[in-house]
């Protein structure tokens, strides 16, 4: 589906709030520069900043300062998993993404969630799947959606992304970074952890479309698993890196697979074949990664 060739709303912009963390500057590296489905990035960051397409902002703190007219909020600030930030920042974060929008004149704000909502699950997880989280950095997504979602009218709407593991991104990606020695849990059929991944390249590509089908009048869920259609073993990915790892017992309580089901994101986006292999997404963090 093609993007409007000119509508009221051309010149608009989309705003990126959480641009130099590690997605955020992948995906501003994957970009390079470019419009988004017409639409020009503004990157937000707390520190100032010299070049065009910037603006410093303190969500938490202030009033939006003065910026082009939006279409679009993208949400990918906050705490992460590996403990970085303040997870009580979450559902701030997200009013205050809201309240941008509704500022800069924005039809749509799509906020970063996670896969973490949905805690242990037996199946893998759809969009309906009761979300139980186990850990603190799922309850604060949580929370972000819940303070996303339950909003005055008048507010735009919200689509709530919960992101699989960012490939290169991730606490597995940090440690090949790091150099350190990487241990995965070996289960009892010999093999190890397998997860709902995405390469950066292709989140990109899957922003790409779901602008798209804002700036087309296409109604968006307000929820939304987004990750590669087919799982993958964490063990293909340190292949693909050449990384080697050493094996131990997996505890009674480690998951083998926490997979989600992405029937409705392949419904809005049309994925390619590799965009589900380890290689591709390895190669993605190598080129575009923070």
């Amino acid at each position: 589906m093609p993007c409007p060739v000119s509508s009221p709303y051309s010149g608009r912009h989309l705003l990126v709030v959480g641009a130099t963390g590690r997605v955020g500057t992948a995906l501003r590296r994957y970009w390079g520069g470019r419009e988004i489905c017409g639409l020009r990035p503004v990157w937000q960051t707390r520190q100032a900043l010299s070049g065009r397409g910037w603006v410093r902002w303190s969500p938490l703190d202030e009033a939006l300062p003065d910026v082009p007219p939006l279409w679009a909020v993208l949400l990918l600030a906050g705490a992460t998993p590996s403990g970085k930030g303040n997870m009580k920042d979450a559902a701030p974060l997200a009013r205050a993404a809201l309240e941008a929008a509704q500022a800069g004149g924005a039809r749509h704000v799509f906020l970063a969630s996670s896969q973490a909502v949905y805690g242990a699950t037996d199946a893998a997880a759809r969009e309906d799947t009761p979300r139980t989280p186990l850990s603190g950095y799922g309850h604060s997504k949580a929370a972000m959606e819940d303070a996303a979602l339950n909003v005055p009218a008048g507010m735009p709407p919200v689509t709530c992304l919960r992101i699989g593991n960012v490939a290169g991104a991730e606490l597995l990606g940090q440690a090949v970074a790091s150099g350190r020695p990487v241990r995965l849990d070996r289960f009892a059929d010999g093999a190890g952890p397998v997860r709902s991944y995405i390469g950066v390249g292709t989140l990109a590509r899957v922003l790409e479309s779901l602008v798209r089908h804002s700036r087309n009048g296409t109604p968006l869920p307000q929820v939304l698993n987004v990750a590669a259609p087919t799982p993958t073993a964490m063990s293909e990915l340190l292949r693909s890196w050449g990384r080697g790892w050493d094996w131990r017992p997996a505890p009674p309580e480690a998951r083998q697979r926490a997979v989600m089901n992405v029937e409705l994101l392949e419904s809005l986006h049309r994925f390619r074949p590799e965009d589900s292999h380890a290689t591709q997404m390895a190669r993605d963090w190598e080129r575009f990664g923070a």
